[in-house]
Parts: C-alpha cells; sequence; structure tokens
C-alpha cells in the first residue's frame, strides 16, 4: 500500500507534466514574438490549472511520504516519473521516441527497481 502512495504521487507528478505541455501547445501562437499573448492563452486554457492540481496534489502527497521514508530512498523514485512522462508523452502527444531514448528509459526502470526493493515499512 505504501508503494502505490508513493507511486500516486509521481505519477501525479507525471500527469502534471502532461497537462502542462499540452497547454503550452493550446496557447501557442503562429508568432513567437507575442509573449504577452502567449502567456494570456496559457492563463486562460484549462490545462494550466489541470497540471497546476496534479503537481500541487503530488506536493502534499510527498511531504506526507517524506517524513515516512528516508530521502535517499524516495528520491530516486522520482524517475520513475521519467517513464511514465515518456510513455504518456508517446501515447497522448504520439511523440516519436527513439531506441535509444527506450534504452535510457529501460535503465532508468532498472535503477528504480533496484531502489524500490529496498522499501521499508
Amino acid at each position: 500500500m505504501q508503494f502505490f502512495i508513493i507511486i500516486i504521487s509521481i505519477s501525479l507528478g507525471a500527469v502534471g507534466q502532461l497537462f502542462l505541455k499540452l497547454a503550452a501547445i493550446h496557447a501557442s501562437g503562429s508568432n513567437p514574438d507575442q509573449v504577452v499573448q502567449y502567456y494570456l492563452r496559457l492563463f486562460l486554457t484549462p490545462y494550466t490549472y489541470l497540471g497546476a492540481l496534479s503537481y500541487g496534489v503530488s506536493f502534499f502527497v510527498w511531504m506526507f511520504l517524506l517524513k515516512k521514508y528516508d530521502l535517499s530512498f524516495l528520491r530516486p523514485l522520482v524517475g520513475f516519473g521519467y517513464i511514465v512522462t515518456s510513455i504518456l508523452a508517446w501515447i497522448v502527444l504520439k511523440e516519436k521516441i527513439t531506441v535509444v531514448r527506450w534504452i535510457g528509459i529501460g535503465l532508468i526502470a532498472s535503477g528504480v527497481y533496484l531502489v524500490g526493493i529496498t522499501i521499508k515499512t
């Protein structure tokens, strides 16, 4: 159950990244010099708020976890967020992920697994 809470926190951070990327795409205009208009559109898109909400919930769950676990255990698990973010970008945003990136994601997954198996209850 405790590892599930860690996964929830990290996944919410990854989902927050996805929403912020969608906000940036939605707010983009054809003229890159229109910075004020970009930020106004960014302020008006719901994706910005969904991203902030995801990060906010992730933050409070993370603070709860920090009181229970060693930072040297928790922090490396944040690598799981890179994995989730990459998979979400591939599925939702249709981003191309090269073989080299998949290998890197696999290496990160291996490291997260090695740290994760040391969980203390």
